[in-house]
């Protein structure tokens, strides 16, 4: 089979491995942007390789035509419609949120987070969409979602090693245990875990990286 290529940053890959990761929304079927097109990422940043990888995948999207804001939080609803990209934007599902309006432009996102079981809301019956995503939050969203496609998520790591990772909430502890065995969140400073804090886009560019390059394989 004749292979071609694509270029992520100063990265070549193979468009025969990007269309053997599933979905197959990675390679096709949603829009997606160069990293060409932003006047504030810097390719020379820890984050640019990743940050190219999201754009050219249709994960990420800008804050505005040439504004990627790399050093701001990611919302509850950008994050639900980040994962619903992922997966090709399928039109389906329902959901019950009094804070989600039908003509928001997260509404099909959460209906279909709801309906596979990747994202929740609060039990208030609000998905809080303005509320920053946090690191723990992200991690289940990912956990869920990896179980969905039957990805390994076997693998298992003390968050006791973390200054903080008694801090990580109980029905979290599973799915960030997963995500720093797999690769998909880190430490910070100081050794701190930090999984209530909310994360950058920067940080989720990576994440969502390490998670299709790592267990989407």
């Amino acid at each position: 089979m004749k292979k071609n290529y694509v270029r992520l940053g100063s990265t070549v890959i193979a468009a025969a491995l990007l269309l053997s990761l599933t979905p197959a929304s990675l390679a096709i079927g949603v829009e997606t942007k160069s990293p060409d097109d932003f006047v504030d990422l810097d390719p020379n940043a820890w984050y640019a390789q990743a940050a190219a990888y999201t754009l050219e995948h249709g994960i990420l999207s800008g804050t505005g035509p040439h504004t990627f804001s790399p050093e701001e939080t990611l919302t509850r609803a950008m994050a639900v419609q980040m994962v619903y990209a992922m997966d090709g934007k399928p039109n389906m599902g329902s959901h019950t949120y009094g804070d989600v309006s039908p003509d928001a432009w997260y509404d099909d996102a959460v209906a279909w987070a709801n309906s596979k079981h990747i994202m929740y809301g609060y039990q208030e019956g609000r998905f809080f969409p303005d509320d920053p995503i946090t690191r723990e939050q992200l991690s289940l969203i990912l956990f869920n979602y990896a179980k969905l496609y039957h990805y390994d998520t076997l693998d298992r790591s003390d968050l006791s090693n973390f200054a903080d990772g008694d801090t990580t909430s109980s029905w979290a502890e599973q799915s960030m245990s997963w995500a720093v065995a797999s690769g998909l969140i880190s430490g910070r400073e100081g050794n701190m875990l930090s999984p209530r804090s909310s994360a950058s886009r920067a940080e989720i560019a990576q994440i969502m990286t390490n998670f299709c390059l790592n267990v989407m394989r």
